[in-house]
């Protein structure tokens, strides 16, 4: 009992696809670029849909600070969030949700729909496991563990603006 929560504490949780070995979990909202807007970091063991309201309150700041001036903001998941409180919380925040549906890719294949943009975010989930204390999480305390993964997306941005000058 007390080693669950002290592996909760350090960020760590029984991951539901590697047999319950221990693991962690990066969200990450991205810009339509791929640039890191903000990261929160949690045990496997957590759900992706429980951690919408957190992910977005944690970087609404960068949004603000960005002066990004439009009337709709558009938010873009995977299945994994197809819920309907997941839509209300999304819509609550000021962003109109573009969610794949459960089944979703028969149609698009059907009809000949564009596909959703995730594809942004996985590149730059590639871009995060490029560092190698992140891809194979080394550290013990959650806190150094969220100091490399914020570095390693201050790289990221860092490249980024560099590569457009």
């Amino acid at each position: 009992m007390f080693a669950q929560k002290k592996e909760a504490a350090e960020g760590l949780g029984a991951n539901p696809t590697d047999r319950g070995r221990s693991g962690t979990k990066i969200h990450l909202h991205v810009d339509q670029e791929g640039t890191p807007l903000g990261v929160i970091v949690v045990g496997a063991n957590v759900h992706d849909s429980r951690l919408v309201g957190l992910t977005i309150e944690n970087n609404s700041d960068l949004i603000s600070m960005f002066n990004i001036c439009t009337d709709i903001y558009h938010l873009c998941l995977d299945k994994g969030y197809d819920y309907p409180r997941v839509h209300e919380e999304v819509y609550s925040y000021g962003f109109e949700s573009h969610i794949r549906s459960r089944g979703e890719e028969k149609i698009e294949k059907q009809e000949g729909l564009h596909p959703a943009r995730r594809w942004v975010v996985e590149r730059t989930f590639a871009w995060l496991k490029g560092f190698r204390g992140i891809r194979t999480r080394y550290c013990h305390y959650l806190s150094t563990f969220i100091a490399f993964v914020k570095l390693a997306c201050a790289i990221i941005v860092f490249r980024k603006i560099y590569a457009k000058q």
